[in-house]
């Protein structure tokens, strides 16, 4: 054990298995969970923001949360034109064929399903439907009246 603690990545053990559940949960469409992790990575060292009411601080803290799950499995895109306006977050595997892709959009006191609806409506995700057979669409949403992830 001694030997393994002295890796340089044995710090970030923690953050790397939430990262591996993250991902888990939203391939598995697991509301729940996501909303959970994501709650766990705002409340992590990971984490230093100073204000967390934009969409900004919540892609990065998704960002953050993701990080480590999908290195060199998917390259993530902010704001990509999709459909009728932009996608706020986009993880496209590095290789089709292996993993679907990933679609977020955000919501801030409002609800995950408005997020979604919001996909669907703006039809994010016909620019790659001929590319995807299998393709996530994720709404998360933060209440600044309960610090809650939805």
């Amino acid at each position: 054990m001694g030997i393994i603690k002295q890796q340089e990545w044995y710090e970030r053990m923690e953050n790397i298995k939430r990262s591996e559940s993250l991902l888990k949960a939203i391939l598995e469409l697991d509301a729940t969970t996501v909303a959970t992790l994501i709650q766990d990575v705002h409340n992590s060292p990971a984490v230093a923001l100073l204000d967390y009411n934009d969409e900004e601080s919540l892609t990065y803290c998704v960002m953050t949360g993701l990080l480590w799950s999908t290195l060199g499995k998917y390259i993530s895109r902010r704001e990509e034109h999709a459909g009728k306006g932009r996608a706020d977050l986009v993880y496209e595997p590095t290789i089709k064929g292996t993993s679907p892709l990933i679609l977020i959009e955000f919501k801030y006191d409002d609800s995950a399903e408005k997020a979604i609806k919001q996909i669907k409506e703006k039809e994010y995700f016909k620019r790659y439907a001929g590319q995807y057979r299998n393709i996530i669409l994720v709404g998360i949403n933060y209440s600044t009246k309960t610090k809650d992830h939805q």
